[in-house]
């Protein structure tokens, strides 16, 4: 009986080692990863402000929510001005977002660039860096689809709680 019970002892202790002997270097963080924020939707309207503020809609800026959480989906309004929207026609009007993240030393650094359909897009952001928050920048500009050249561009700052 006491050999048994040592022969199972020693059976737990080498499970026990077996499965904790994987290096941490081989499990992938998140974190650590270049993040991708989704783009849930592009409207093919001027959309709303976002709940937290309702202003008037012809103030030139990115409207949206200043704070989500991690994968919640915000939607993002960009509102050009006058001059852009009389000087370039609808059907070369073309929409770029670039998306920076707040990095550990506090510098912003840009993450990704996508081409959008409108003015307007539901955007969901991941989880970035290994803090509890971080700031993300996003970028609308509108550009010359003939030429490729940026004809205007405003930023929003969103707080994202990881």
């Amino acid at each position: 009986m006491k050999k048994q019970i040592k022969k199972l002892a020693l059976f737990c202790i080498i499970a026990l080692v077996a499965s904790c002997s994987k290096p941490e270097l081989d499990n992938t963080d998140e974190t650590l990863a270049t993040p991708k924020v989704e783009i849930v939707e592009s409207a093919k309207d001027w959309g709303f402000p976002g709940d937290d503020e309702w202003q008037i809609p012809h103030l030139v800026g990115v409207y949206g929510p200043s704070s989500l959480d991690a994968y919640e989906v915000g939607t993002y309004s960009y509102f050009l001005p006058k001059d852009v929207l009389a000087s370039l026609p609808s059907s070369l009007r073309g929409f770029r977002i670039r998306f920076w993240a707040e990095n550990t030393f506090g510098f912003l650094i840009p993450i990704q660039t996508d081409n959008v359909g409108a003015s307007t897009s539901s955007l969901s952001f991941p989880v970035y860096g290994s803090g509890s928050t971080t700031r993300w920048r996003i970028e609308y500009m509108v550009y010359n689809k003939k030429t490729g050249s940026v004809v205007d561009s405003k930023f929003k700052d969103v707080l994202v709680t990881n």
